[in-house]
């Protein structure tokens, strides 16, 4: 039973967040007369990126990706698996954040998930998900990226800005 509310309260987070997410820059974009746009969310587990190959595909893909979508159209979530965190652990994690978001040019905002609402996520590790340009278009894809999912994603989210 608390596996299931759990779940559910996963699912529900999820989402409020692409709720968030898609209204976040689709009133400002329906008053200007842009269509809607592709969005993406980041689901970052560290200790996937302690595998060098693994955070170099990571960064180059954020990378590649121009400022102003990252800073209005992305949204990362730290997914953190300890539980019973204390002060002192989550001002540590904190820290790790602040420098690699500084050392890999991460302009995208970045939320800790403390609660583990992400945990039914963390499964596939680091990944993306990728909200395309319908509300039937929803994809998830997990990193490293293949190079031909990497093209599909930036074919995507290019199309639409053109």
């Amino acid at each position: 039973m608390v596996a299931k509310i759990k779940s559910i309260k996963s699912k529900m987070l999820f989402f409020l967040l692409i709720t968030l997410l898609v209204v976040r820059g689709g009133v400002a974009e329906a008053s200007a007369g842009v269509a809607y746009q592709p969005r993406l969310i980041m689901l970052i587990d560290l200790n996937d990126l302690m595998c060098f190959n693994c955070l170099m595909a990571f960064s180059r893909f954020c990378q590649s990706l121009p400022p102003s979508f990252l800073q209005e159209k992305t949204l990362g979530i730290l997914m953190v698996k300890e539980k019973n965190l204390d002060y002192h652990r989550l001002q540590i994690i904190k820290k790790k954040l602040r420098g690699f978001r500084q050392s890999h040019q991460i302009e995208f905002p970045i939320w800790i998930d403390l609660h583990g609402l992400f945990n039914s996520f963390s499964s596939r590790g680091t990944s993306l998900v990728l909200m395309g340009k319908s509300m039937a278009d929803c994809r998830c894809y997990s990193f490293p990226l293949l190079p031909h999912q990497e093209s599909e994603i930036l074919e995507e989210i290019f199309l639409e800005r053109e």
